[in-house]
């Protein structure tokens, strides 16, 4: 019976479709897995500090004022050269008509360097007017202003740093104004630098005060966590299961955060691509340093 046999065949040929198909369908799968960014926990150190804009400025700095009305008459002293005490930057002469009087001479008040000439030969100028900036630069420091809100923070002796040109210079924080200027709302700091080669009085830059410090403690990306919730993160487990693992946190660091309790040392936490994935989904993940 030939029918027999061709609807036998039919049938073969059928259920080798079906799973060649389901095969086929197993394959595309695997491959559509979707793929996570991790980190490895690991044991670290890390800083939390607070920001501020500085600028960089001499041991003193002196505004030095004319004591007497007249003309610039020569200006002894440029900018960048050295004087002592007492050397003569620049003398004024009073010419009114009428009236005789010698130059006057305008010493410089400390022993430093001329940062700024304010005025020119042959400018009129009266008493106490801004002629010149002396400064002295044998101990750099930095002035600084610390919002309201973090005055509390600050405490004499704070190890402090700067950046300038990829480049760090430590310091601490030497005084600081206890009281709120009630114009700006803030108070000033003075940061004194134990290292000042290759910097400038009158650099502007950014300065960042130590508050708190942790060291040899397990540690993870704020990356890791969903909009600011510290409750719990993902963890990809060796099966490469996505695990919702519940923690407790410590010290929120400027690019750590500090865990106290739910996840170990080598854990692997996702911190790219966690929004695209649900817990109990397998996932293909790649090391993130």
């Amino acid at each position: 019976m030939w029918w027999v046999k061709r609807l036998i065949n039919w049938l073969f040929l059928f259920l080798f479709l079906i799973i060649l198909g389901c095969q086929k369908k197993k394959v595309v799968k695997e491959k559509e897995l979707p793929t996570v960014g991790v980190e490895l926990v690991e044991k670290g150190s890390f800083l939390k500090t607070l920001k501020l804009f500085g600028r960089i400025c001499g041991e003193e700095e002196v505004i030095v004022v004319s004591k007497i009305m007249g003309k610039v008459l020569k200006i002894n002293k440029k900018e960048g050269d050295i004087v002592k005490v007492n050397d003569t930057i620049m003398y004024i002469l009073n010419d009114i008509p009428g009236v005789e009087y010698q130059p006057g001479p305008v010493l410089s008040p400390i022993n430093g360097k001329v940062g700024k000439i304010y005025v020119e030969i042959a400018q009129m100028v009266n008493i106490g007017t801004p002629v010149a900036l002396v400064f002295s630069d044998r101990k750099l420091r930095v002035k600084a202003k610390v919002s309201e809100k973090d005055l509390f923070y600050l405490k004499k002796k704070m190890a402090c740093y700067l950046l300038l040109d990829n480049k760090k210079y430590e310091g601490y924080l030497e005084k600081f104004s206890p009281m709120i200027d009630p114009l700006t709302r803030g108070a000033e700091v003075e940061i004194y630098l134990k290292d000042n080669k290759d910097l400038k009085v009158g650099m502007p830059c950014d300065v960042y005060l130590v508050i708190d410090e942790r060291k040899d403690v397990l540690s993870v990306s704020p990356s890791a966590f969903f909009l600011n919730n510290y409750s719990y993160l993902y963890v990809v487990r060796d099966d490469s299961i996505v695990e919702r693992r519940e923690i407790k946190i410590g010290l929120i660091g400027d690019e750590r955060i500090e865990i106290l309790e739910g996840i170990k040392e080598g854990e692997k936490v996702i911190t790219l691509g966690k929004e695209y994935v649900k817990e109990g989904n397998k996932v293909n993940f790649q090391i993130i340093k």
